[in-house]
């Protein structure tokens, strides 16, 4: 059976997973060129801690959504091939015009009905006004 997951989903998801990686990786940059902190990669909790928390949540906020945006925009639709086109729908017939003195244009003469039988139309009696 085939997956019922949208492929965006799972893009989407990637995408997220990888702006959290990014972001953590950006907090370390950040701590280390505008706070000073050690750049020892081995240790870089103090790094990351040194980022003030706002711009932490911030900096977190804009890379996940971003890249939960970007993956979902850019992955493959998945196509249903369980789904069928929908049927179109029944056009009305145009209103009637009284314009050639109150009878039905000569062109509209068969109407169909729901199973597509004609059904005869008599001319309209003239309006009286």
């Amino acid at each position: 059976m085939p997956s019922v997951i949208e492929s965006k989903v799972y893009t989407a998801t990637l995408g997220g997973g990888a702006g959290v990686i990014v972001g953590t990786f950006l907090l370390w940059l950040m701590g280390v060129t505008f706070w000073h902190a050690s750049a020892d990669a081995m240790q870089s909790a103090p790094a990351v801690a040194s980022v003030p928390t706002p711009v932490a949540g911030v900096v977190g906020l804009v890379l996940t959504l971003g890249g939960t945006f970007l993956g979902g925009y850019l992955g493959a639709h998945t196509e249903r091939p369980d789904l069928t086109p929908a049927a179109p729908a029944d056009i009305p017939a145009p209103a009637p015009s009284f314009d050639n003195g109150g009878t039905l244009p000569s062109a509209v003469s068969v109407v169909q009905n729901d199973t597509g039988a004609p059904i005869p139309v008599e001319p309209a009696a003239p309006v009286v006004q």
